[in-house]
């Protein structure tokens, strides 16, 4: 995981079970500083806080100079304020104030020595923001028994205050100072059988998808199985319904073939890459987004703990003003310092300043937390949560307009001072031994059936490119997986229900399926650019059917 350069940290991981529970407790601890918490819109946009008009947001300097006269050593220095989104300038306005002398004796027959500070100020009509933010010294995330067949999972933040950009512009850290609260509680309650979750409000709850905090059929290997088959049947019974969705992308790679070879290649590897997502990773989305389970098996030599990540394509951090200087030549400095003193003439004083003083556009906060080419994270936790943390979670409808956010952005920086991550669960609703252990057969099959299904796919395409395509051959995927699975160890044994069987490639049996067979989707606005987008977006039709259900225990 990626982390905060301005941040210096270390942890402590403590692991307590409690003997006084009836129910063993296991209570993870992690010292991490601070722990960051990012307003977002409905765009997965970081919240702006503007500054006042005419801010002064940073300064610029005149570097020192120094000569003589007939009785002084004189050294002139100075500099000013820059001001931001100031009314009635279209343009960087630089104003000399004047200056202040400072004259001191010498002693023994030294030289006096004079001092002098040019005071001025830059005034540009570019607004200043910074993003919303804040901080806090303690986030808990408790796992508790809701019912027989869900979790509720609460996520306490506390001691919250407003980060040092912002504390600036307010003049405050008091996160009431703009309506946000020092503590706040999100409460989510997650099926335990498919890891779906809804955020609660009171006494209803709305449907976001699957939850990133709680164990994936992607993340059990007793259910893995089930979920690669059906992501495989949703995906032959998607083509097989829309084959034109396939056919469209090999001609247009046939087409392109006749001027760019290369072109043709990238085109089809990448559907191949899409179409292989399709089967490996989950059709349902959290808050509109799609999941990754897992990146990587090994990392740093050994077997890594499974990763769960989710992205939006476009950077959604806040741009502000960032200010450089350089060091102009000396005897430019020097002639412009001399004509204001004697002469009373700013004029090269300005342009030196101007030229010296390089504003830009930079990043609120430096947060740039890249998957890949043109892509921005938004989620990339483990399960259970630690303090390598970047989580997403929506708010509740009845905070939305009264804080101005749809989602909050935390993010914990690996290692620890004095502010604390807690996670609270009790062994049997969550086991992150088991999880690490089924990660390590669902990860190596995992690695294995995605260089598989890549080859497997490029086969089909290319063919299809010379021959037409056969959605006949595609439908043999289906047996094509299974083998493969079988290959890593899974078998039909390892099913919970038997849902999915197959007898040939061409010829599916389904037994008890389940009742959200038609949440993901393919088609719809996005087919414009075809499979290039295959899986970036898959929205829950229930979801909206379930909006504002009443929740019973």
């Amino acid at each position: 995981m990626k982390h905060l350069s301005f941040f210096i940290v270390f942890i402590i991981i403590s692991t307590m079970i409690s003997p006084n529970s009836a129910i063993a407790s296991s209570i993870t601890t992690i010292h991490s500083v601070p722990v960051a918490i990012w307003p977002m819109n409905e765009n997965f946009s970081i919240v702006p806080l503007n500054a006042p008009s005419c801010y002064p947001f940073s300064t610029f300097g005149i570097a020192t100079v120094n000569f003589t006269n007939s009785t002084d050593v004189i050294y002139a220095y100075g500099g000013g304020w820059i001001y931001a989104g100031c009314k009635n300038v279209t343009h960087p306005l630089i104003t000399i104030k004047g200056a202040t002398f400072y004259r001191f004796k010498g002693i023994n027959g030294s030289p006096n020595e004079t001092y002098i500070e040019i005071k001025g100020s830059m005034f540009i009509p570019e607004p200043y923001r910074v993003a919303l933010g804040f901080f806090s010294t303690n986030v808990t995330f408790k796992y508790l028994q809701y019912n027989a067949t869900h979790v509720l999972v609460e996520v306490r933040i506390s001691n919250i205050t407003v980060w040092p950009d912002g504390e600036r512009i307010l003049n405050t850290t008091d996160p009431t100072a703009i309506g946000w609260p020092k503590n706040l509680t999100l409460r989510y309650l997650v099926e335990s059988k498919t890891g779906e979750g809804y955020i609660l409000s009171n006494s209803t709850k709305t449907y976001i998808g699957l939850f990133p905090l709680y164990p994936s059929p992607y993340l059990d290997k007793k259910r893995y199985f089930d979920a690669i088959l059906t992501n495989t049947e949703k995906l032959i019974e998607e083509v097989s319904e829309n084959p034109w969705i396939v056919t469209n992308v090999i001609e247009k790679a046939k087409l392109s073939s006749t001027k760019n070879e290369s072109l043709y290649s990238r085109l089809i590897t990448q559907l191949a890459y899409n179409l292989t997502a399709r089967v490996l990773y989950p059709t349902d989305s959290y808050i509109g987004l799609p999941l990754r389970i897992g990146t990587d098996y090994i990392k740093n030599g050994t077997i890594a703990v499974p990763e769960v990540t989710a992205w939006t394509g476009h950077s959604y951090i806040v741009e502000t003003l960032a200010v450089s200087h350089r060091v102009l030549p000396y005897k430019l400095r020097l002639e412009a310092i001399k004509r204001y003193i004697y002469q009373n003439d700013s004029t090269l004083l300005k342009e030196l300043i101007l030229n010296s003083t390089n504003i830009t556009r930079t990043m609120s906060p430096y947060l740039l937390y890249s998957f890949g080419r043109k892509t921005y994270g938004v989620v990339d936790v483990h399960v259970p949560p630690d303090d390598s943390m970047l989580l997403t979670l929506p708010l509740p409808p009845s905070m939305k307009k009264k804080l101005g956010a749809s989602y909050i952005l935390i993010k914990a920086v690996k290692g620890g001072s004095t502010q604390y991550i807690h996670v609270e669960y009790t062994p049997s609703i969550l086991s992150p031994e088991r999880i690490r252990e089924d990660w390590k057969v669902i990860g190596q099959c995992s690695a294995y059936l995605r260089s598989r299904l890549v080859n497997r796919f490029l086969e089909i395409l290319n063919n299809a490119s010379t021959n037409g395509f056969n959605v006949t051959v595609f439908t043999g995927m289906y047996t094509f997986v299974k083998n493969q699975l079988k290959m890593c160890g899974f078998n039909e044994s390892t099913l919970a229900n038997g849902t999915i069987t197959a007898t040939s490639g061409t010829e599916m049996k389904e037994g008890k399926k389940a009742e959200k067979k038609h949440r993901w989707s393919i088609c719809g606005p996005g087919t414009a650019i075809l499979f290039s987008l295959l899986g970036i977006r898959l929205m829950k039709t229930k979801g909206k059917k379930q909006e504002n259900e009443e929740v019973k225990r």
